[in-house]
């Protein structure tokens, strides 16, 4: 990291001619964003709070009012739950969050490969010490870098799901496992990870260019034209997927969690004999597992390594679908 920084002392801003990614400052070369850029959304409708009486949250939005997207977010934004009948519920802090990390990782790989360095991003704390690292010869080789791009961010958005599980949260004491693997997660962050590779390739400003494809891909998931849509389409799933009889930050108010073990992903839709849309599935980023390292040094007292010993404490991406495979069998047990 510090080989990269001192190569971008030179200059303020980093230019690319050949794709619209967003031009990244020094500062956020040096400090790399938040996993949780956006705080959104609890999964549900009318929504108990532990603690605090009467208060109800919702967290969805219009679809056809989510305002302007914001690398890395801002005001312009209106982030909420939508539903569609050809991707299902979709978490629209979620989608921006992992498309801006994608844009984040590519911006990075590429400046790193024009000085010809190793590129080595220190992520924080979540759940351990995140760090990436691809080397100056990988990303020599690497033919598609935005295919790179998307396929960590994709892992750390995994990662995030894996660490909320066992206990990392945002805020201190407030426990985030209600929403791990909850039934929008993994395919919005594939959804915001496909847009933001197809921003990067546009001609557009990469902001302009999300916004417009996103946009344009509510349109294609056919979105449900009212709030009050989404609220119903929720509500079928009340008691089913998820419940209201537990308040948050209850880890039972998730009924049904979503884990992704195949290359493609498919979103659960609702069962709606009047409309004939079929689901819209998305492909992962293909790329060389071995073109990158997503490590993690486990805190001592994190939970999953006391209950996977076998992984840690040092584990890197090779060993998240052993992890899922493991808390999917917590999950279906009584």
């Amino acid at each position: 990291m510090n080989q990269l920084i001192t190569a971008l002392s030179l200059f303020f801003f980093v230019a690319f001619a050949h794709a619209k990614a967003p031009e990244l400052t020094r500062h956020q070369f040096e400090h790399p964003p938040s996993k949780d850029i956006r705080l959104c959304c609890a999964f549900g409708s009318d929504m108990g709070i532990f603690a605090v009486p009467f208060f109800k949250k919702t967290d969805i939005v219009d679809a056809w009012d989510i305002g302007i997207h914001a690398f890395m977010g801002g005001r312009s934004e209106n982030n909420g739950i939508v539903y569609t009948h050809r991707g299902g519920f979709l978490d629209l802090g979620h989608l921006r969050d992992n498309a801006d990390w994608t844009a984040y990782l590519y911006s990075s790989m590429v400046a790193a490969r024009r000085e010809g360095i190793d590129l080595e991003l220190n992520l924080g704390m979540e759940g351990g010490s995140k760090q990436i690292l691809v080397t100056a010869s990988q990303l020599a080789e690497q033919q598609d870098l935005v295919k790179l791009a998307g396929r960590i961010a994709y892992d750390i958005g995994i990662w995030h799901e894996i660490a909320t599980w066992f206990g990392a949260s945002y805020v201190p004491l407030l426990p985030e496992r209600f929403s791990s693997f909850s039934p929008e997660d993994v395919y919005s962050n594939l959804l915001g990870i496909n847009l933001s590779m197809q921003a990067i390739h546009s001609e557009l400003p990469y902001e302009e260019a999300m916004t417009f494809l996103l946009n344009d891909m509510l349109i294609t998931l056919e979105a449900v034209p009212r709030i009050e849509d989404t609220y119903a389409a929720m509500e079928e799933v009340h008691n089913i997927w998820w419940t209201r009889e537990k308040p948050l930050p209850s880890n039972k108010t998730i009924l049904k969690r979503y884990f992704d073990f195949d290359d493609k992903l498919e979103p659960w839709i609702l069962t709606e004999p009047l409309v004939k849309s079929n689901p819209y599935l998305l492909d992962k980023p293909s790329c060389d597992p071995s073109s990158y390292s997503f490590q993690i040094e486990l805190r001592g007292n994190f939970e999953v390594y006391s209950l996977h010993k076998q992984v840690g404490p040092i584990i890197t991406q090779a060993d998240f679908p052993g992890i899922v495979q493991f808390i999917e069998s917590q999950q279906l047990t009584p």
